[in-house]
């Protein structure tokens, strides 16, 4: 991680290209894309494959772009400067210009028959082609939407807010939200001398990525760092402006600061009036177009069709942002590309655990994952420790079509790429299926035909 980590090292850009506010007005560009994160990245690259001369113009409501929402945590708890965050610079303004950055400048609102935009500061911007790429913004529960020490941990400035608070001397923290989010915060914090309390709704941590006896893992591993999990648990009440806290089990908790890390939701509040067909995000089809003419949507603010079911709903992951912005970048520069379904998948690590998930893991009507008629559930949980006592456990989740649909892989993550690909393509694995749980699994088992022309690694 540290290796990579290193080799992103970019200035911070805030107003690169142009990008300061001028005078209230009226000016036009071709491509407008709002927001700066992995979906406008890729929309960027697909338009220049398509179009080198069309001018894109990027808006964004933060002062910084183009940097690594993911690494926070790792600038929180002060294993990276902030520039090691940027992983795009100058160069790539110029490698794209025209291309310019209006940073600071929220879209106010969009109006699709006369295609224009209303950003920050009364000006507005005509267009030809609109990509919104917004991102996501943090859900807050009611129970603490009051407190005057709540934070939130999406953001740079977010992770600037918590540094500050640390040394300003908070010593107690209450992480809201068991989620990828909320782990990471937590670790960042204990990593700096935080007493962590960590509360979870869901019957563990991780609810959407693991199961049962992998969550179990998980969470002794968080216990054995220091961090005091609750799960079946929410914060009822809260007194003092947030210093205590009430359970849903009664228990008070003191805190110097809470985080709510229960997830964020589509950042679409800026498109209310303009007709545009919505449900939680921006609806769009395997396209990205949404209802509008030559308005697309990508990345967290769309509802994208789900691998399994089509069914369109946000699915806020890095990989679905990256696919996602690529598609709406080709076809807003005059291509006809289409995404497959958007695959749930995600990773982590945490105080040295990793674990990775996509696909089906809880195949059941009621986990809230895709549900697959047919589903079989084969584990390897009695794999042995890996040699450095790190513990295993790989479960596979096959559909009625003897299909690889979904896994978890704990501890030992190297042929996740492997995994992945099958279910994304769809691959029949009866043939090599008992060869699937084993330690010797890679692309040997798959089949020379397979590997060389359908089943790539993908780094998750």
């Amino acid at each position: 991680m540290n290796k990579k980590i290193k080799n992103r090292r970019h200035k911070s850009l805030k107003h690169s290209g142009g990008g300061r506010i001028g005078k209230p007005g009226e000016s036009s560009v071709k491509y407008l894309i709002v927001g700066a994160g992995p979906a406008a990245i890729a929309a960027i690259e697909a338009i220049r494959k398509r179009d080198k001369r069309g001018a894109i113009t990027i808006v964004s409501s933060e002062k910084e772009v183009f940097y690594s929402r993911p690494l926070i945590s790792y600038l929180l708890a002060d294993d990276i400067g902030e520039e090691n965050l940027f992983y795009r610079g100058e160069d790539f303004i110029s490698a794209n210009a025209p291309l310019r950055i209006i940073a600071g400048a929220p879209a106010s609102s969009i109006n699709p028959r006369d295609k224009t935009a209303a950003i920050a500061y009364g000006r507005v911007l005509k267009w030809e082609k609109l990509i919104i790429a917004s991102g996501g913004v943090p859900i807050v529960p009611p129970a603490i939407l009051g407190a005057k020490n709540l934070r939130t941990f999406t953001t740079i400035e977010d992770a600037r807010r918590l540094d500050a608070d640390i040394k300003s001397g908070a010593k107690r923290a209450v992480v809201v939200g068991g989620g990828f989010i909320g782990l990471k915060c937590a670790e960042a914090l204990v990593k700096r001398g935080v007493s962590v309390t960590l509360v979870e709704l869901a019957m563990h941590v991780l609810p959407s990525l693991l199961d049962d006896v992998s969550a179990g893992i998980f969470q002794k591993n968080l216990e054995r760092h220091g961090v005091s999990v609750r799960t079946l648990s929410s914060v009822e009440k809260i007194y003092d402006g947030g210093k205590k806290l009430k359970l849903s089990g009664g228990e008070v908790i003191e805190t110097d600061i809470i985080i709510s890390a229960v997830g964020v939701r589509p950042n679409v509040s800026f498109l209310e009036g303009s007709l545009i067909r919505m449900g939680k995000g921006v609806i769009v089809g395997d396209d990205m177009r949404s209802s509008a003419d030559g308005v697309f949507a990508a990345g967290d603010a769309a509802d994208v069709p789900e691998f399994f079911s089509g069914a369109r709903r946000a699915v806020p992951i890095w990989p679905v942002a990256r696919q996602t912005g690529a598609i709406a970048g080709e076809n807003a520069a005059g291509g006809a590309a289409r995404a497959a379904g958007a695959l749930t998948m995600n990773s982590i690590e945490v105080f040295g655990l990793a674990v990775i998930s996509a696909g089906s893991v809880n195949p059941s009507p009621d986990s809230g994952t895709a549900f697959l008629d047919g589903a079989a559930v084969e584990t390897a949980d009695g794999l042995a420790d890996l040699p450095d006592g790190t513990p295993r456990y790989k479960k596979l989740v096959f559909d009625g079509g003897g299909r690889l649909a979904g896994f978890i892989m704990l501890g030992d993550v190297e042929r996740a790429g492997i995994y992945t690909e099958l279910i994304k393509n769809r691959a029949s694995v009866a043939a090599f299926k008992r060869d699937l749980a084993g330690d010797s699994f890679g692309f040997i088992c798959v089949g020379e035909e397979n590997w060389k022309k359908r089943i790539m690694p993908l780094e998750v």
